[in-house]
């Protein structure tokens, strides 16, 4: 989209790439530069004061910032109801954690515990990692619950 830019040109090549300036009249590049100008007093720099102008000239509905919200508050309360369900430590924690935020699947996990295993065949391995996913989703949902008690109460 970009040819290389030296630093510095970064906002210009931003604003000539949008149909190469044309639809750019004076008022909006005031108002764009303006708005560069408060992200860098705010103390971003580079893509980050970027975003930040754009954030300030299109600001983000209010739903979509509220949906973030709870999306984020969401992972969080499940973060938190895993660490307190499992030791870090423990085989259970590791397998359903490489499953669920790695997104390795059962064959790439079972290869891992049979490099650290390989007295077990593949199938005995393979049943292994299925179990652990069962005792992890088991202990997270237990664990969900009884958060959810201790809240009500």
């Amino acid at each position: 989209m970009f040819a290389a830019v030296r630093p510095g040109e970064t906002v210009w090549a931003f604003v000539l790439a949008s149909d190469q300036g044309k639809n750019w009249s004076d008022k909006a590049l005031e108002r764009f530069t303006a708005a560069l100008n408060q992200a860098r007093e705010e103390g971003y720099r580079g893509e980050q004061a970027m975003r930040r102008a754009r954030s300030i000239l299109w600001p983000e509905p209010p739903s979509s910032l509220i949906d973030e919200a709870i999306s984020s508050d969401d992972a969080e309360f499940m973060e938190d109801v895993v660490l307190q369900a499992f030791d870090l430590k423990d085989p259970v924690y590791i397998v359903g954690r490489q499953y669920y935020t790695t997104r390795k699947k059962i064959s790439d996990i079972t290869r891992d515990l049979q490099s650290l295993a390989p007295w077990l065949t593949d199938n005995e391995a393979r049943k292994r990692v299925r179990w652990c996913l069962e005792i992890f989703r088991a202990k997270v949902f237990l664990s969900t619950k009884r958060h959810w008690r201790i809240i009500d109460i």
